[in-house]
């Protein structure tokens, strides 16, 4: 199985996710968890940035996962989560 993990908002991936990506890469899964963004970076680059433009980043992401796959998100990146699960019912 394939995952797409997504952080929160003014997080980025290894301040969010912590040691779960590892755990999941031990227990067999492939992870793919791009920095939103605007995250990562200064705060004030989040101002150069939408909403739809994280969608669109994770909406790419998980378009380059192979099948099977899934996705998950903590606080924000649920939020995104549920919007690709919304988009893809039979997929996500």
């Amino acid at each position: 199985m394939n995952l797409l993990l997504l952080h929160g908002f003014t997080s980025h991936p290894v301040l969010t996710l912590g040691p779960l990506p590892q755990v999941l890469r031990e227990a067999g899964f492939q992870v793919s968890q791009p920095a939103l963004p605007g995250h990562g970076t200064r705060p004030e680059d989040l101002l150069k940035v939408r909403w739809q433009d994280w969608l669109e980043t994770a909406r790419e992401a998980y378009r380059k996962l192979p099948e099977p796959r899934g996705v998950v998100g903590l606080s924000m990146g649920a939020l995104l989560s549920a919007h690709l699960a919304a988009e893809t019912p039979t997929q996500a």
